[in-house]
């Protein structure tokens, strides 16, 4: 089980601000590709950001994709910060779909946890593989299957 088959795209996208923030409508996988190749909006950052405010700082949680200084400059982020964007919005969408609820989602997700090498979850999303470790996690959590 991956993410993708558990998750709708237009529900990443969602998570990341939707059309009003991504600027084009998000049907596909290849849609959410191509908003990534064209450059996530910063601005999808802030939104995604708004649901971690009660557990860490708008700028701590922006430096989990990026420098202080590219979210300085005018444009668009660099690809690599597009995609770890677009990773934690995903990791997001599934913890609120294995929860229920958004804020229980955000806490597991901002939570040490002892299959995750008493790790956040959040901290795995640095990386894809770290993503992937946490999203089996909750894909065995929302088809109640053993750890």
């Amino acid at each position: 089980m991956n993410a993708i088959t558990l998750i709708e795209p237009h529900a990443i996208a969602e998570t990341m601000g939707g059309e009003k923030v991504l600027k084009a409508p998000v049907q596909s996988m290849l849609d959410l590709h191509k908003v990534i190749l064209d450059g996530v909006p910063k601005a999808a950052v802030a939104h995604l950001a708004r649901f971690f405010a009660d557990v860490m700082p708008s700028q701590d949680f922006a430096a989990l994709f990026t420098s202080v200084s590219t979210m300085k400059r005018p444009g668009p982020l660099p690809l690599a910060a597009g995609e770890r964007v677009q990773r934690v919005a995903r990791l997001t969408a599934l913890a609120e779909r294995a929860f229920g609820d958004r804020a229980k989602g955000v806490a597991w997700l901002t939570t040490a946890h002892p299959m995750l090498g008493r790790m956040t979850p959040l901290e795995l999303a640095r990386t894809e593989i770290g993503a992937r470790h946490a999203e089996r996690l909750l894909a065995n959590i929302l088809y109640d299957l053993p750890a």
